[in-house]
C-alpha cells in the first residue's frame, strides 16, 4: 500500500529525483516528471493538456522517486530504472492517444504500488 513520507522523507525524494534528472522544475506547483515549457513528443504535449493525465503524472513521478529511495541504491535501484525507461518507451508509444496514455499510467501506477506493499 502507498505509504505517505513525511517531510524529511519527501525532501530526499526530491533531492535524489533532481540529482537523476526524475522531476523537473515545478510549474505552477505541478511537480509533474516532466517539463511542460520542454515537451516537444506528442505524449507529452498531450499529458501537458489534459488534467486527469497531469495528476497521473504527478503520482507516478512521485512513487517512483519513492521506489528508488527504498531501493536505496541496491541493484533494485537499476532494475526499477531500467524498467521505468521501458514503460517511457511504451507510453511514449501511444503518441497523442489519451485512452492508450491513461491505461497505461493506470498500469504504471498500479506496478509502483504493488511494488511497495
Amino acid at each position: 500500500m502507498y505509504k505517505p513520507l513525511g517531510k524529511a522523507g519527501l525532501l530526499a525524494v526530491f533531492a535524489f529525483s533532481l540529482s537523476i534528472g526524475v522531476v523537473a522544475s515545478p510549474k505552477e506547483g505541478q511537480s509533474q516528471s516532466f517539463s511542460c515549457a520542454n515537451a516537444q513528443i506528442p505524449s507529452e504535449m498531450a499529458i501537458c493538456n489534459n488534467e486527469n493525465l497531469l495528476v497521473k503524472d504527478e503520482t507516478l513521478a512521485a512513487l517512483f522517486a519513492e521506489a528508488l529511495v527504498e531501493a536505496n541504491g541496491t541493484q533494485s535501484t537499476q532494475n526499477i530504472s531500467a524498467e521505468h525507461s521501458r514503460w517511457l518507451k511504451e507510453r511514449n508509444d501511444c503518441r497523442a492517444d489519451f485512452e492508450c496514455l491513461e491505461n497505461s499510467y493506470d498500469a504504471r501506477i498500479d506496478l509502483l504500488k504493488k511494488r511497495s506493499l
